[in-house]
Parts: structure tokens; sequence; C-alpha cells
């Protein structure tokens, strides 16, 4: 695995025992085999790399879940509102 230094990153998608992140500050995606990362993980997840220890940001990951709720309702109203879709 390429070392990935410190850093934050966020979980894109899993699948097939892969996990592509995408570092927060850079928007570079890398994959990585998913048995590396703390159980449990999903997508969305907020993870922070300390040398070769992982761990989930849980309120990082809850912040930006509760974001992208509040957007998507905001737009549901809003196509709610423009006719018969």
């Amino acid at each position: 695995m390429e070392d990935l230094g410190d850093a934050r990153f966020v979980v894109d998608r899993m699948a097939g025992g892969v996990a592509t992140l995408e570092r927060l500050t850079t928007l570079e995606s890398v994959e990585i085999s998913a048995a590396d990362l703390p159980a449990g993980i999903r997508d969305g997840a907020v993870l922070i790399k300390t040398g070769e220890a992982w761990s989930v940001d849980e309120k990082e990951t809850a912040l930006r879940a509760d974001a992208i709720k509040k957007k998507f309702d905001r737009l549901k109203k809003r196509l709610g509102k423009s006719g018969d879709h």
C-alpha cells in the first residue's frame, strides 16, 4: 500500500473488499483494502489516518450526513412545488 501520510479522508464507496477514499485536502482518490480500515465503516464516513492507524471521526461524519440530508430535503421541497413530478 502506498504511504498516504497522516490525513483525513471520506469513504466514497466500498465494493469487492476495496474502499475508495477521497483525501479531503486534495480531493485525490485512493483505493485501499477495506480490511485495513475499522470494522463497520460505511460510505460517507470520515476517516483519520495517523501513522498506520485509521479511526473514524464520528462527529464530522454525523455533521456531513446531516448537511447532506438537509440539502436533499430542500431539493425535495423545491421539486414538489414545481409541478406534477
